[in-house]
């Protein structure tokens, strides 16, 4: 997506929230984005509880640019994935 005139990858900044909050067994966390209103709304998927506050300060710690912020956390019972396994996000961003 691209923030402020910022390319930002969705991918990297999973990859820091999973080195903290993964599990090789089970995926736990995904995040996803949607253009609206002229900005955009990133979104953490997460089978657990946690404040958008604390990833945020997690991924600014841990080198994601400062125009980066997720928006709001979306508790799931599961993450959607599709039959290869990999996670849904085309599904995920319906949800947004």
């Amino acid at each position: 997506v691209k923030i402020a005139g910022e390319m930002i990858s969705l991918p990297a900044i999973e990859a820091i929230l999973l080195e903290q909050y993964g599990d090789p067994e089970i995926t736990k966390l995904a995040i996803e984005a949607k253009e609206q209103d002229g900005g955009v709304t990133i979104v953490a998927f997460t089978t657990f509880d946690m404040s958008p506050d604390e990833l945020n300060n997690f991924i600014h710690a841990n080198g994601a640019s400062n125009v980066v912020k997720i928006a709001r956390v979306e508790r799931l019972e599961m993450i959607p994935v599709l039959g290869t396994g990999k996670t849904d996000y085309k599904l995920l961003k319906t949800m947004i």
